[in-house]
């Protein structure tokens, strides 16, 4: 038996939130010929039955009402395909997922509070695919430890708290706290979906990890992360909801980290973070987005966005350090005006950092921008004349990370590394 400590961490920070959103109200019209570049598939929605075995956790005392769970000491591997209720407490345990690669497995979170200290707590070594529901009403918390055990030298995964071979997908209205303490916190080595949940994911490296895809349909999810916010070595797509990054302040990492496209048709998306390398969603997405740049803000410090008429369009304070902020919304129309101010004050609410309601008080203005295309820039003078943010990149997908999209006009440093990196959303 081998332990591996990852020894150096990127201090990088992502917040997400995501909530139901409305539609794209832009004019379709203006970028009909580019839209018809991606072809992307949504997911199919899942959704949970009847359950067919309950799993009770308690350490050392484990109970299992039904069939297809072994129990071995604080050890819980489901061997059948089928549905599982899955409750209780295990303060150093794991629930590993083996089951027939021909069939799903449904695993309901009802109050489920899972500790590994060495290892994955919830670990997909086989199945066709896992769909983790979190139940109505309930608060579910996973967590691994700083340190893991392998197997052999030879084997470096699982390296998240949630970890899976196969395809992910999380539904369900309740509640999960996800901390990745040695690396990832949620890592899928095919697709990973997010149709819904609420759900609040702390980790030392990235947050959300999809090998294949990731995919974000709805929910609410709130991420803190150390190596990138949203990864994917393929494609990202967003059609709803509400995505909020802080971080990564470290300019090797980013807020947004894909391969292939990133297609944005609906949601919120706010990925606040370091110049270094920065990706947008792609340029051929059908919602705009808005790539500002801005001289190093402190944490907290507001950055706000309104329309010609002097409507508030975004008011949000970053939680960390923040030099870049990528917006897109359904309210970022094709031939408005906008204009950009950082500091000031709001009297709104703000619910992981995104401010409701109330008056802003006018900070510092960087400018002003009238929105041409899908993907519109504005940089303070400051950051256009120092002439140290990186070479832009454009194109429709190239970088790393893979959330179903298309690639973007993006800054990004030339003399960073391509694909070794791997990437991440309240």
């Amino acid at each position: 038996m081998n332990k591996r400590l990852i020894s150096i961490i990127s201090i990088f920070s992502l917040c997400v939130a995501m909530t139901g959103c409305s539609n794209k109200n832009n004019d379709s019209s203006s970028n009909s010929t580019e839209n018809s570049q991606i072809t992307t598939t949504s997911p199919k929605s899942e959704s949970i039955g009847e359950i067919d075995t309950y799993v009770k956790l308690s350490d050392n005392n484990t109970t299992v009402d039904g069939e297809g769970v072994t129990v071995e000491n604080n050890t819980i591997t489901i061997t059948n395909a089928g549905t599982y209720s899955i409750s209780g407490s295990l303060s150093d345990g794991q629930v590993i997922i083996n089951t027939n690669k021909e069939e799903k497995t449904y695993i309901l979170l009802d109050g489920a509070n899972i500790t590994c200290s060495n290892s994955a707590a919830i670990n997909v070594i086989s199945s066709k695919k896992t769909v983790i529901s979190l139940a109505d009403g309930t608060k579910n918390y996973i967590r691994d430890g700083s340190e893991y055990v392998f197997e052999d030298e030879t084997t470096d995964e699982p390296n998240a708290a949630i970890f899976s071979k196969e395809d992910l997908t999380f539904i369900g209205t309740g509640s999960l706290e996800v901390s990745g303490n040695y690396d990832r916190a949620i890592v899928s080595k095919d697709d990973l979906v997010i149709q819904d949940g609420n759900i609040n994911v702390t980790s030392v490296g990235d947050v959300l990890r999809g090998k294949d895809s990731v995919v974000v349909t709805g929910g609410n999810i709130t991420i803190n992360a150390g190596g990138d916010g949203i990864d994917s070595n393929g494609n990202i797509e967003m059609t709803d909801g509400v995505v909020i990054v802080n971080g990564p302040t470290n300019g090797g990492n980013g807020a947004l980290d894909y391969d292939g496209n990133f297609n944005i048709s609906g949601g919120t998306l706010i990925a606040a973070g370091s110049l270094g390398m920065v990706q947008t969603p792609s340029d051929v997405s059908s919602q705009n987005s808005l790539n500002i740049s801005v001289s190093q803000q402190d944490a907290n410090s507001i950055i706000h966005v309104e329309d010609e008429s002097g409507n508030n369009v975004l008011t949000f304070a970053p939680s960390k350090t923040y030099q870049s902020v990528v917006v897109s919304l359904p309210e970022i129309k094709y031939n408005s005006t906008y204009k950009v101010y950082v500091g000031g004050s709001s009297t709104g609410t703000q619910s992981d950092g995104l401010y409701s309601g109330g008056t802003y008080s006018k900070g510092t203005e960087i400018g002003s921008t009238t929105v041409s295309s899908s993907i519109t820039s504005i940089t303070q003078d400051v950051i256009s004349s120092g002439g140290s943010i990186g070479m832009p990149r454009g194109g429709r997908g190239g970088n790393r990370g893979n959330m179903q999209s298309a690639p973007q006009s993006n800054v990004r440093n030339e003399n960073t590394q391509q694909g070794n990196s791997e990437g991440e959303i309240q």
